[in-house]
């Protein structure tokens, strides 16, 4: 059960993060509360995969692999909103990489989970 609301809100993090892409995409900096949302969600949402995964180590390997993808995740996510902080456009080459990387690390844990 909680392994779904982990899923749920890693869906909901990368529903967040297409919208703030399409700012940037529009040459426009990011509000800052879906800044601070998306963060906050995709925090969340690793705890939340971290304790499914601690408890019970047969969930799979895939599972593990999501959770290490999605620690890398959140590092470039908190480089990215340095851009934020100073009011800048961050390079679209590294919110592409940040959004796959998020993209193959929700797909993993969606597959451990089923």
């Amino acid at each position: 059960m909680t392994l779904a609301f982990a899923l749920i809100i890693i869906a909901m993090t990368i529903a967040t993060g297409i919208l703030m892409s399409v700012h940037v995409l529009r040459h426009r900096i990011m509000a800052w509360p879906m800044a601070a949302a998306h963060g906050s969600l995709a925090v969340i949402g690793v705890a939340l995969l971290a304790g499914t995964q601690a408890p019970n180590p047969i969930l799979g390997q895939l599972a593990l692999i999501a959770f290490i993808f999605l620690l890398v995740v959140i590092l470039s996510g908190a480089w990215l909103w340095r851009f934020r902080r100073r009011r800048e456009l961050p390079p679209l080459e590294a919110i592409f990489i940040h959004a796959v990387i998020g993209i193959v690390a929700f797909g993993l844990a969606f597959a451990g989970a089923f």
